[in-house]
């Protein structure tokens, strides 16, 4: 039963990114909704490979169980590094330069002028 379940998961997985290639990574048009859906089905399909794995080592299946438990820490591995890419902190993404991110802490920290003012008044 949960090795149908499994299957069944990666599939999901599967499809799960064919929708993100639509609606998140290649859309032109992404919106707060899209977002939204993607962490949404990011977290259920992390709770739910988080969730096998728990009864196959509740179970204590010999090798098989290993192996199936070592693919979905893989694939949980991988839904929490999309996750972490998309949707974490600007600061911890390694993708972003440092230029951009001290860019971006400097607009928090308000040290930013007016454009006409930084060209037309003296330092």
């Amino acid at each position: 039963m949960l090795e149908k379940r499994l299957i069944s998961w990666l599939e999901k997985l599967q499809s799960s990114e064919d929708l993100f290639k639509k609606h998140v990574y290649e859309n032109p048009d992404m919106g707060d909704g899209d977002l939204r859906q993607h962490r949404f089905r990011i977290y259920a399909l992390m709770a739910e490979g988080e969730a096998m794995a728990f009864e196959l080592l509740r179970l204590g299946m010999p090798a098989d169980t290993k192996n199936h438990v070592a693919l979905i820490d893989q694939k949980v591995r991988g839904l929490w590094d999309v996750l972490h890419a998309w949707h974490g902190a600007i600061e911890d993404q390694k993708d972003i330069p440092e230029s951009f991110k001290k860019g971006l802490a400097d607009i928090e920290a308000g040290k930013v002028v007016d454009m006409e003012r930084a060209l037309n008044d003296k330092p």
